[in-house]
């Protein structure tokens, strides 16, 4: 079983390993310096009582100077918390938001053209700066030493080369190394036919990159996996050039120079994102080794993942111009939804018309390292981009500000920034308006403009518990998200004196069953609507379950059939002792719905998500045992229906009345933290 590297990078550049190790330790305060992305706890695998156990974000790698285990993110489910591999990577996958591609074991062809192509990239940068020292190439040369002031340390330490303007210069080269023009297509060096143009079906391959400055693009690992170039003659369309997607470089994932800048954001506790290969380098000569830059696009979430993992506050450095105004903009409208408490960005605007290789030019490398006390915080670019253009005189104008601002704010994700930004931005709004105290919501009532009736620690059996549930408040008439818990009846139930006695899901689920059937000898017209359903109903009681094909058989030969004439037909029956059941005894009941047909759909949506719920564990086992594609598509299929089964569940409990007594099956649900039904 095998997933591609790419992928393995790609989970790896998404996640942040202290938050998967932060699971199960407790960070020293002393040793750890978040700031730094360095974080220090004692051994989750080995008793200590000083912190060893350290943690780097930047590397995303973890090591005990105690008892010498080490590893990534992977390794780490796998071996603190007994995953298998596949459930590793699900898991790493879903924090990132990602879908696991389909799960088989590479070929040996596959394994081998990933090296191929790997060896390709190696050869042609080989090649691009051998031709900085050819006659060809001088006026390249000339370009970055005296145009750029480049010295030769720095190219070559960042392996600049020339593409000649011959169009089969390159591919001769590489095929004379044994290359194959359908590798050098692949690898996006070289340009072929265009399968769906038969006019192009006879033409001859040719290289990509022509008389152009060449940038080597790397991978986290060093690898030259592509290539951005200048284009010197001032005749092409594109100044510069990338790389085409290929299997082994996705642009929108990547940042130039990450492979060198993370060690030294690593050491600063800076990473400078810039805009360009030549901003970078300027950076870098400045003696500033933290510098990276998108591939000649907006910055990606993708991207900005990737920094957030290196450094906590990543600085944005842009023209001063309306370009660099725009892109600046553009990142905050990418972060805000990300943003989390000590998680954001910083913006540094050079002056107009100024880039750092002409600051670095004019006024040496103090030019460019003061940038760093001009940094300006994500909330003020927020603030310069709500006001920028828009009319604000009259009472409508100053309404759509508000209402503009409040909206961007709610697309903050978490809840304790959301609110600081609220309080932040209401108090701008009011001195920049000239009116009183204005107070935002987002609208969708999590806003600081609302009173909250709810706290945010409590006892989950409490009528403030952990539970969130979605509804109407009745003084707003708005849908919120509120915590909260039981009702009296539900909080003395026997169900809840069960599970806080520590009995768990067994006796819950027994009890669940009872319900179950009290609520059908109490109605049997319900059993019509749901025959299909219950038939396919096995309960774990064995005096329950036959009960019930007792009902169901005598339902469905009596239609019609009162709850007096079902009792009396169920003791002819030679029923009497399980019904002595039903009398005298708590119901159990937890449900404060009014409708009898709404309180089976609820049981009944449980039942359906515990059978989803044993389905999924089923497939897990088989694909632990036998990693084969039907396991996997097995696995899937079942994490799927569950799925559906608690969509439905949810929209069965968002009907309950917010402020009667709630459900008590998703807490049980919920306290099994997913695992299958007892």
């Amino acid at each position: 079983m095998a997933i591609s590297d790419q992928f393995i990078d790609e989970l790896r550049a998404r996640i942040t390993l202290s938050d998967i190790v932060g699971r199960r330790v407790t960070w020293d305060r002393k040793k750890s310096n978040p700031r730094k992305r360095d974080y220090w706890a004692c051994c989750p695998f080995h008793g200590e009582k000083s912190p060893s156990f350290h943690v780097d974000d930047s590397k995303g790698f973890y090591h005990c100077f105690g008892c010498g285990v080490s590893g990534d993110a992977v390794k780490f489910l796998i071996e603190a918390e007994g995953a298998s591999f596949p459930e590793a990577i699900e898991q790493l996958a879903e924090l990132a938001g990602l879908e696991v591609p389909q799960m088989r074991r590479a070929t040996p062809q596959e394994q081998e053209r990933q090296k191929g192509l790997h060896d390709a990239m190696a050869a042609a940068a080989a090649f691009f700066q051998a031709q900085l020292d050819m006659p060809r190439g001088k006026a390249a040369a000339s370009y970055l030493v005296q145009k750029r002031q480049m010295d030769q340390p720095t190219i070559e330490r960042f392996g600049i080369g020339y593409a000649t303007d011959d169009r089969q210069m390159l591919r001769s080269h590489l095929k004379g190394e044994g290359f194959q023009d359908k590798l050098l297509v692949e690898a996006g060096l070289v340009i072929g036919p265009d399968p769906d143009d038969p006019a192009t079906q006879n033409r001859e391959p040719y290289d990509r990159f022509r008389d152009r400055i060449m940038f080597p693009i790397r991978d986290r690992k060093g690898r030259i996996v592509a290539f951005g170039g200048r284009d010197l003659s001032g005749k092409s369309r594109a100044k510069y050039l990338n790389s085409p997607e290929t299997p082994i470089f996705h642009k929108s994932a990547m940042l130039y120079n990450y492979d060198r800048a993370r060690e030294g954001a690593r050491r600063n506790g800076r990473l400078l994102v810039s805009e360009g290969y030549m901003d970078v380098i300027a950076f870098d000569r400045a003696g500033m080794d933290y510098a990276v830059a998108p591939m000649g696009t907006a910055l990606t979430e993708d991207q900005l993942r990737l920094a957030w993992r290196t450094v906590a506050e990543p600085l944005m450095c842009f023209d001063g111009d309306e370009a660099g105004k725009r892109a600046a903009y553009r990142a905050v409208d990418l972060a805000l939804p990300l943003l989390e408490p000590g998680k954001s960005l910083g913006f540094i605007m050079l002056p107009d018309g100024k880039d750092p290789d002409d600051l670095l030019a004019s006024g040496g490398k103090r030019a460019l390292t003061s940038l760093l006390d001009q940094k300006q915080p994500l909330s003020d670019i927020f603030w310069q981009a709500a006001i920028d253009g828009q009319p604000q005189q009259t009472p409508e104008e100053k309404a759509a500000l508000k209402q503009a601002v409040e909206e961007a704010i709610g697309r903050i994700k978490d809840s304790d920034v959301r609110q600081l930004y609220q309080a932040d931005f209401g108090q701008r709004l009011s001195e920049h308006l000239g009116l009183g105290a204005i107070s935002l919501d987002d609208g969708s009532g999590r806003g600081g403009g609302q009173r909250r009736d709810w706290q945010d620690e409590a006892d989950p059996w409490e009528p403030q518990g952990l539970r969130t549930q979605r509804g109407r408040d009745r003084r707003t008439g708005r849908f919120v998200v509120r915590k909260v818990g039981l009702s009296q009846q539900g909080r003395e139930s026997l169900l809840v004196s069960l599970l806080k006695g520590g009995k768990g899901a067994g006796q819950a689920r027994n009890l669940r069953e009872r319900r179950l059937i009290g609520v059908l000898l109490a109605d049997p017209g319900l059993v019509d609507e749901h025959m299909e359903t219950l038939a396919e109903i096995a309960l774990t009681d064995q005096g329950l379950d036959k009960l019930l094909a007792e009902i169901l058989e005598t339902v469905s030969q009596e239609p019609g059939l009162d709850a007096d004439a079902l009792h009396r037909h169920l003791t002819l029956q030679g029923m009497t002792e399980l019904l002595d059941r039903f009398d005298g005894t708590p119901s159990g009941r937890v449900w404060s719905l009014e409708e009898k047909g709404h309180q089976l759909d609820a049981i009944l949506a449980q039942f359906e998500v515990d059978a989803a719920l044993l389905d999924v564990h089923i497939a897990e086992q088989a694909l632990t045992s036998h990693m084969t594609d039907d396991s996997l598509a097995r696995l899937t299929a079942a994490k799927t229906a569950l799925e559906r089964a608690q969509a439905k569940q949810k929209r069965i409990d968002d009907h309950s009345d917010m402020d009667g007594g709630e459900t008590l099956d998703d807490v049980i649900n919920s306290l099994r933290s997913g695992k299958p039904p007892v």
